[in-house]
């Protein structure tokens, strides 16, 4: 079998290349793994909500006795949520309900801290 980064011969059972190391079985041209899609728009997504929460402090320095502070509770809860794409792009299934109940827990535990704050008059703060 040779090699598909240095065309070194190798053994037909090698698994992987003796000059290189790659992985034998590893196939150069294959599309991306549907998790690494998935953790890619996480990332994508936590950036594009942690730049927004930026531009609304920055333009509203005292957002949380303000209505901004609305904005900045639905993008926490956004962001909470999107934690969820984390454990469903693991392939164990042991430990993606693992990680699918870890998310929910700290959902759960976000909302019940900060829930009753979103509905305090603002006058209170």
């Amino acid at each position: 079998m040779n090699c598909s980064r240095c065309n070194t011969q190798n053994e037909k059972e090698a698994k992987f290349c003796h000059n290189c190391g790659i992985d034998l079985k590893l196939n150069p041209s294959q599309k991306p793994k549907q998790s690494d899609i998935i953790l890619l728009f996480y990332i994508c997504f936590e950036f594009l909500l942690f730049l927004i929460q930026k531009v609304v402090q920055m333009l509203n320095e005292s957002w949380y006795n303000s209505s901004a502070r609305y904005v900045m509770y639905t993008l926490w809860i956004f962001s909470s949520l999107s934690m969820i794409l984390i454990p469903l792009s693991i392939k164990n299934k042991v430990f993606k309900y693992v990680g699918l109940v870890m998310v929910l827990i700290m959902s759960l535990y976000w909302s019940y801290n900060n829930i009753l704050e979103l509905f305090k008059p603002l006058h209170e703060y």
